[in-house]
This record gives structure tokens, C-alpha cells and sequence, in this order.
């Protein structure tokens, strides 16, 4: 519901500007996500740009990285699209990516992580096998967006991995009052959310970033090398190894230690 909800502020702002423009949203109906209200929400303001289409043919975690069911349906979505959204949510499950699962990893919905990491894998390639043809080949200039989870889904269907708990594996806190007292650039979600959920506080922390010289927002999109722009964030996953061909261009900037404690 919020990615639509997002999607329709965006056009209605004028921030997105197609012509013609046609959302299909595509999901699996083994998922555990019920759209039903997202589908409904979409009938009722007859938003009738935005459309749904539920894959059926069996997906499991053995297939993911190769040819199976549904890759016949990602050739014609791609065929038919002319850019690709992976949203956020839910936890990959890590035997996807070869790892033990972490206590801390929630696996809600793995249907969904089958299917998109295995778009992904057909869109991309990536090294579980290096010899597959990937879609792309065909169109090297088509967008593919992750935000969020979608980010991490990128890198797992390229085959990298994901550091499953950032708190506890990258900074060896256990506690969310230890969380405070580090500087918020460390937060990566709001922590106090969590601590004080019957204040209703949202999960979201601001994150300043740091643009490296190679990537596309100094050399396409206007940004200067000064720029420290601001994002929000409520994850508690990372990247951890690359995916084939997968590129950094921007990190989390770090105020100097005399700042820090005015952030």
C-alpha cells in the first residue's frame, strides 16, 4: 500500500511527469502479503494507471538462480516494460545467498525473495553463473531501480550477501540503549521507535550521504563532489559481499567526532 500510495503523491505533485503512464505491480500468489486493500484502494479512487499481475508457476529457493517456471514471464515483462521498481520489506531469507540465518533475520514472506531475486538474477546475470545470458544484454541502457529492500535484492540476485543485523554484527550492540548512545548516523533506524512503540514515533533515521567521483550523481545528475545529500532510512540490513558487476557510488557520510554529538 505505501509504495501505490507513494507512486500517487509523486504524480499528483508533478514530480513524476509521463505521459501515458501505466504501473503494473507484479507479485506471486504463494506471497504472504495480502494486496487485497492495495487493489481495493486502487478500484476505489479509479487510479486506472495502476495495475496488478499475480504469477503462478512454482518458484522455490533451488531455482532462483537459474532458468525455471517463470522465466518466460520475465521476458515478457521486460519485452513490455520500459523500467523495473523493486520496493522494500521483508527479509531475504539468507540460505538464498548461502548463509546461516541470523536470530535477528525476519523471513515473512520467502515467495516474494524467490521471485524477485530470480528477476533480478534474468535481468542482470550474476556470478552463481556466469555463463547465463542476461536480459540486459539486449537492452544495456533499461532502468532498474532497488530502494530498500530492493537495493538488497539487487546485490543478492547478482550474488552478493547481506550482513543480516547491522547493530549487532557491525557494531557488537545487543541492547537499544546501547544503540542511543552511539551518534545517530549509526542509528540506521530510529531506535526509540522500537524502545517506546506506545509513543508511535516514526521508524525512520536521516542519513547524510557521501557521493564518490565515479558514480552517476556527480557526472549526470547535477550533484557536486560538497554535496551531502540527506536520506531516510529503517533498516537493519546491509550489502555485504558485491554482486557481479555491482558498483558503490555513494556511502554514509560521518560527521567528524566534534560534530557528531550535534547531529
Amino acid at each position: 500500500m505505501g509504495s501505490v500510495r507513494s507512486l500517487v503523491m509523486l504524480r499528483e505533485k508533478g514530480l513524476i511527469k509521463l505521459e501515458n503512464l501505466l504501473v503494473v505491480g507484479v507479485y506471486h500468489e504463494k506471497e504472504k502479503t495480502d494486496y487485497q486493500k492495495t487493489i481495493d484502494f486502487v478500484m476505489e479512487d479509479s487510479l486506472d494507471w495502476i495495475r496488478f499481475h499475480q504469477l503462478t508457476d512454482d518458484i522455490d529457493k533451488d531455482v532462483v538462480f537459474q532458468k525455471n517456471a517463470l522465466s518466460d514471464d520475465f521476458e515478457k515483462i521486460f519485452k513490455n516494460s520500459d523500467g523495473i521498481i523493486f520496493f522494500g520489506w521483508a527479509d531475504i531469507p539468507p540460505y538464498i545467498y548461502n548463509n546461516k540465518t541470523n536470530l535477528l533475520s525476519s523471513i515473512n514472506t520467502p515467495y516474494r525473495s524467490f521471485l524477485e531475486t530470480s528477476f533480478i538474477f534474468h535481468l542482470l546475470g550474476g556470478s552463481q553463473d556466469k555463463n547465463f545470458k542476461a536480459l540486459l544484454e539486449s537492452r544495456p541502457e533499461f532502468p532498474v531501480l532497488g530502494i530498500c529492500l530492493g537495493c538488497q535484492s539487487l546485490n543478492v540476485g547478482t550474488g552478493g550477501t547481506l550482513i543480516q543485523d547491522i547493530w549487532s554484527e557491525k557494531y557488537g550492540k545487543k541492547y537499544l540503549e546501547d544503540i542511543i548512545a552511539l551518534s545517530k548516523d549509526k542509528w540506521h533506524a530510529n531506535p526509540f521507535a522500537k524502545l517506546y512503540p506506545e509513543e508511535k514515533l516514526i521508524p525512520y533515521n536521516m542519513h547524510p550521504l557521501k557521493l564518490l567521483k565515479t558514480g552517476k550523481f556527480l557526472n549526470e545528475f547535477g550533484f557536486t563532489k560538497e554535496d551531502k545529500p540527506f536520506i531516510i532510512s529503517a533498516h537493519h540490513q546491509m550489502v555485504g559481499k558485491l554482486g557481479k558487476d555491482m558498483k558503490v557510488i555513494a556511502t554514509l557520510f560521518r560527521w567528524k567526532s566534534r560534530r557528531s554529538n550535534r547531529t
